[in-house]
């Protein structure tokens, strides 16, 4: 169970309710999410992805997927510039605002 914040200190369980992983563990995720065997571009910026893109492990994986599917599309290796542009489709349809940079 999962703890949230319900105001004035007070914090209740909530079954299903999880935390955001912290930022080194969402690079960790990004890193881990990317197959061994898959071609990635030297170019991948982790940390960057994992300090703007606030988001848990699935929608990382999402995103690498679809970063993934792209880049088959376009013959080329994973690389920062599709992960970026996946991310913030991940982001945006979460419902957050992406006002971010590759």
């Amino acid at each position: 169970m999962g703890r949230i914040h319900v105001g004035r200190g007070d914090t209740r369980q909530v079954p299903g309710a999880m935390r955001q992983p912290e930022e080194h563990e969402r690079e960790l995720l990004w890193r881990s999410m990317i197959p061994a065997k898959a071609g990635v571009a030297d170019d991948v910026a982790y940390n960057e992805l994992a300090r703007m893109f606030v988001m848990s492990g699935g929608y990382i994986k999402n995103a690498v997927l679809r970063a993934a599917f792209m880049c088959a599309e376009l013959s080329c290796p994973i690389n920062n510039e599709q992960l970026w542009h996946a991310a913030r489709r991940e982001y945006e349809g979460m419902g957050m605002l992406a006002h971010v940079e590759c």
